[in-house]
């Protein structure tokens, strides 16, 4: 069959959208598969080209994505800092224009997405369309193909359009009524939605009782187990490394998890992320003679680079939210030590890491020298025993991205023999 998927950033700059999706992708390719992904050009990337056996097609997002994708590569600081405010202007203005059919951000994108699928499906048919929810041109693109062509179509919601906090200076009830409305609209069309399990209570109300035939729950695809990672040379030897890689945002607050590592000696604390926590990073720096350090963005490969160098990956939890972060799932797959910080016995992510042996669970809400101490053990301590990576993919079944592959081609395959398409 020929498959292709829409997401925003995939690969070497991808986010948890391009990384679930390539997992997905890889795993239907292996099957024998033709895929194909159609994704946002950044600057530096080719039109097309071949990543992992699978075809892959960049489309310009629009100009301020690419701008803010553009400053990494601009070395004058002051020029750099001019033109990222520059872009925060025009996406201010951009979210006035569109206020009125929020969260949709561009129609110009969706009808990009449009555009690449058909010309996709002029050359030899598309039989499965699956795109993000994130962003939601890429599914508008995909119900405009399924209504032109009647390509079977699957929206993959990793945040659902509702029941998340709404971006600054928007109410909750704006952003949750504009959800519900576009919800409906794509519903109506489209044939599969996947949604996460941690927001499986959310879908359990009534509004959505009239697509629920259509809703399958799956769980964040990145538990593809290998060999255990032994440490690299990556970083310098005589330290501990400890390694913290994704956003910082005002529901991952990462003081607290850098004034408890203060005490500890001989370790060193990486971050590899953006947001909006630079300033207060660069003074820990100060405060612990570089014992602290924020590297910024870097791609997918060097990420893995970094994993193996690492002795102790970090995650930090959501505050109040469902959402469930991504890179839990690529950390326990290393087989590595892992800190999690946590605010609140909700947290998406304890379920999981209480499954894993090598982790160490620090309730932010305790006592603080009490942590400190765990920590410290935790640093000195060798893991204890190895870990059973097969036996740990039957427990994470459901983050494997062949129980997604399996569910999606269950789900048409049942389709088509009861009639249905």
């Amino acid at each position: 069959m020929k498959i292709v998927f829409l997401t925003d950033a995939y690969h070497l700059s991808e986010n948890a959208n391009g990384a679930c999706a390539r997992q997905i992708a890889i795993e239907m390719k292996n099957r024998g598969h033709d895929i194909h992904v159609i994704c946002w050009r950044i600057p530096g990337e080719g039109a097309s080209q071949q990543i992992d056996g699978i075809s892959v097609h960049r489309i310009y997002s629009g100009f301020i994505y690419t701008g803010f994708a553009r400053i990494r590569h601009i070395k004058n600081a002051k020029l750099a800092k001019i033109y990222f405010f520059l872009c925060l202007i025009l996406r201010g203005i951009s979210a006035i224009v569109h206020l009125p059919v929020f969260p949709v951000s561009s129609f110009l994108r969706a009808n990009r997405y449009y555009r690449a699928i058909r010309k996709l499906h002029k050359k030899e048919k598309i039989d499965i369309i699956i795109a993000n929810n994130a962003p939601i041109e890429s599914v508008l693109g995909m119900v405009k193909a399924k209504k032109k062509y009647g390509i079977k179509s699957v929206m993959y919601t990793l945040d659902p359009l509702t029941n998340r906090p709404p971006p600054s200076r928007l109410s909750h009830k704006f952003a949750e009524n504009q959800g519900h409305k576009w919800e409906k609209k794509i519903y109506r069309v489209i044939d599969l939605v996947l949604n996460l399990k941690s927001y499986s209570k959310h879908f359990e109300q009534k509004s959505y009782r009239e697509y629920r035939e259509k809703m399958r729950l799956i769980d964040i695809p990145l538990y593809v187990p290998g060999s255990i990672m032994v440490k690299s040379d990556y970083f310098d030897a005589g330290f501990v490394h400890m390694v913290y890689a994704g956003a910082l945002t005002a529901l991952r607050n990462p003081e607290y998890l850098c004034q408890m590592l203060q005490p500890q000696k001989k370790c060193i604390l990486h971050f590899y992320t953006r947001g909006g926590y630079e300033k207060l990073l660069e003074s820990y720096n100060k405060k612990t003679n570089g014992a602290i350090i924020c590297h910024g963005y870097v791609g997918h490969d060097e990420l893995q680079k970094i994993y193996h160098g690492a002795d102790i990956l970090v995650s930090i939890g959501n505050r109040e939210s469902e959402f469930l972060p991504s890179k839990i799932f690529a950390y326990m797959a290393t087989g590595k030590k892992i800190i999690h910080l946590y605010t609140g016995d909700a947290d998406s992510s304890l379920p999981y890491l209480r499954q894993y042996p090598h982790a160490l669970l620090i309730d932010e809400r305790g006592d603080y020298a009490e942590n400190i101490r765990r920590v410290g053990e935790f640093i000195v301590l060798p893991p204890s025993g190895d870990i059973d990576m097969e036996h740990l993919k039957d427990v994470f079944i459901m983050n494997t991205p062949e129980y997604t592959a399996d569910l999606i081609f269950d789900f048409f395959q049942k389709e088509m023999k009861d009639g249905g398409m």
